[in-house]
């Protein structure tokens, strides 16, 4: 018997390969912002409003060229820094209130 092809909307759903793991994102940010101030060159945008979920059991990858921020929001996400606006949660905890 032929199968037809999934529909693409639901090809790349987390349910299709793990119906066991539960929707709630680990890592979930909302308009995270980071800004830092240099004497010589004013404001700087490290991190300039990043919404995005990481699902568990989902590889995410990270990519963007030198100085795009890539290491300022792993440092916003293990609260080594605090973030300048937005908010992020990691395994359900908030970045900034439960550290």
């Amino acid at each position: 018997m032929r199968r037809e092809p999934r529909s693409s909307v639901f090809a790349n759903s987390p349910q299709d390969f793990r119906p066991h793991v539960p929707m709630t994102p680990t890592v979930r940010t909302l308009s995270i912002a980071k800004t830092f101030h240099d004497s010589k060159r004013g404001e700087i945008k490290a991190v300039d409003c990043i919404t995005m979920e990481a699902f568990p059991g989902r590889i995410f990858g990270l990519l963007g060229s030198n100085g795009a921020g890539k290491t300022t929001l792993l440092r916003l996400l293990s609260t080594v820094i605090k973030p300048t606006k937005g908010s992020a949660e990691v395994a359900g905890y908030d970045v900034v209130k439960d550290p």
